[in-house]
């Protein structure tokens, strides 16, 4: 479950208290419901509360209630234990009970169980109406008052910007809001009160990784830099197997000039993702700058066996490349290449102006002034 992930590690009655409790609430008097049941809302806990207390006794109570009415023996049958027996076979796949399961409660995962409360419900009701007229009433105003509740909130889920207006508004305090919320400030420019939102939604969630890279991922474009390295570091602590800090990571330091930690990064990426292309631009780009020219040649020379290797451009930064690390016959032959894939006059000047001074031979230029194109092999510092 969305920022609940110590619950693998620790012990999870405390916290089902909560979860309980909240199963007590919605079934039997859902005066208001959420989209959203993540920390913040259902607490992940190691202390008992007054909550989880109740949760517990009401588990218990239920269990105890159903163990009396199946050894009555007067009067009909009761439906009690089929209908707990019901709920506890349908309720234990999401309850978090035997293993953790993807959320903490979602109302979704109660449409079955609540079938084994309509049954309860109308034991209740017959029971009522048999022994009151004036108690007749009860039922009925019973299931109107659910049924209001539920067609109130039909309309909150007619789009997914509906259900998230509607989660923030109706529970603040979830990590989850705190995230939407953050997403929307920063689209709007309101940068600083989004990086806080992104701090309370980070005391909620943890180090979930899909929350810390997209979040700065999303910091990152807004182009609040500092925030988006703190959270793709974070993230990558948190998870080394997983590559989308390090593709942050490395495009961050390239942008700031740091390229020793931008080939660190490149290099990190591609550890896990060994023929991601953009990796493979940077780290030649880095290592060029740097001066580690056989390095950035065999980044790049990975690179044109690639769908790349049908771009001019890269055969045109391996022109200098190869040249750089005393292969002018090589540099020549990349020249040869990009020139089959450059159709147009400038892109021709360009490559003949550095075959000229990579290859080893004067070659005709098209335009003398072209040797005065930036490097190509990576942004200038």
């Amino acid at each position: 479950a969305l920022g609940a992930a110590l619950l693998v590690d620790i012990p999870r009655i405390h916290t089902l208290g909560e979860i309980w409790w909240q199963y007590a609430r919605l079934l039997s008097m859902p005066l208001w419901l959420a989209p959203d049941y993540t920390p913040g809302v259902v607490p992940v806990t190691t202390v008992w509360t007054g909550r989880g207390a109740v949760g517990v006794v009401s588990v218990l109570a239920v269990l105890a209630l159903a163990l009396w009415s199946a050894r009555r023996r007067e009067g009909s049958p009761s439906p009690i234990p089929l209908a707990v027996g019901w709920f506890v076979v349908t309720v234990l796949p999401v309850a978090n009970v035997v293993f953790v399961t993807g959320v903490l409660v979602a109302e979704r995962t109660l449409y079955l169980p609540s079938v084994a409360v309509a049954w309860a419900m109308g034991a209740a009701g017959v029971w009522l109406w048999r022994r009151s007229v004036p108690m007749r009433v009860l039922p009925v105003a019973a299931v109107l008052v659910w049924m209001t509740t539920a067609v109130l909130h039909v309309p909150l889920w007619r789009d997914t910007a509906s259900v998230f207006r509607h989660m923030v508004r109706a529970v603040p305090e979830s990590g989850r809001s705190q995230w939407v919320l953050a997403d929307e400030l920063l689209a709007s420019g309101r940068t600083g009160e989004a990086v806080d939102a992104y701090a309370l939604a980070l005391s909620r969630l943890g180090g979930e990784i899909p929350f810390l890279t997209r979040s700065a991922g999303r910091l990152h474009q807004a182009g609040a830099v500092g925030p988006a390295r703190a959270l793709a570091l974070r993230a990558w602590a948190a998870d080394s197997l997983h590559a989308s800090a390090p593709q942050l990571l490395r495009v961050i330091a390239a942008g700031e000039g740091d390229w020793s930690d931008a080939a660190s990064w490149a290099r990190a990426t591609l550890s896990l993702l060994p023929d991601d292309e953009v990796s493979l631009h940077l780290l030649s780009a880095a290592e060029g700058e740097l001066g580690n020219w056989g390095a950035a040649r065999d980044a790049r020379e990975k690179l044109v066996r690639g769908p790349l290797g049908e771009a001019w451009q890269q055969w045109l930064w391996l022109i200098e490349l190869r040249g750089r690390t005393g292969d002018p016959e090589g540099a020549r032959a990349a020249a040869d290449s990009a020139r089959r894939r450059s159709p147009s006059p400038e892109g021709l000047g360009q490559i003949d102006s550095l075959a000229a001074v990579f290859g080893g031979q004067a070659a005709p230029l098209q335009n003398p002034s072209i040797l005065q194109i930036p490097r190509p092999v990576g942004p200038q510092r």
